[in-house]
């Protein structure tokens, strides 16, 4: 003999179906940002996101002005001369409305020497 349930079960179409989209969208969220932290540059993640990034120029050039236009970074440079020694120098981002600054580290390289500081 079935026993009796005190309250009756609903037919399966009438259950409310549970909500996927926000369990959806918080599962993806990640996914995206990291496919678009991913798919920047380094000069970009150090630009827009805080980062850092090491660059090194030819051998025997000497930097002499860099800047940011737009997503690309310039960079001018001329020939080392002879008595001139390599130097390193941080190009350093600051924001006054975040605690997020990206820093470029450029190396000069002296041909010939294996120093890399």
């Amino acid at each position: 003999m079935p026993t009796k349930l005190s309250r009756p079960v609903p037919e399966p179409s009438s259950r409310p179906r549970p909500s996927w989209g926000w369990a959806l969208v918080i599962l993806a969220f990640p996914v995206v940002l990291s496919l678009l932290i991913a798919s920047c540059t380094a000069q970009e993640r150090a630009r827009d996101f805080g980062g850092s990034e090491v660059m090194a120029l030819s051998p025997d050039r000497k930097l002499v002005h860099v800047a940011w236009k737009e997503s690309s970074l310039w960079v001018l440079t001329r020939p080392m001369r002879d008595e001139e020694r390599p130097e390193v120098y941080e190009f350093r981002q600051y924001r006054s409305w975040s605690s997020m600054s990206g820093v470029v580290i450029i190396k000069e390289r002296k041909r010939g020497t294996d120093v890399d500081r």
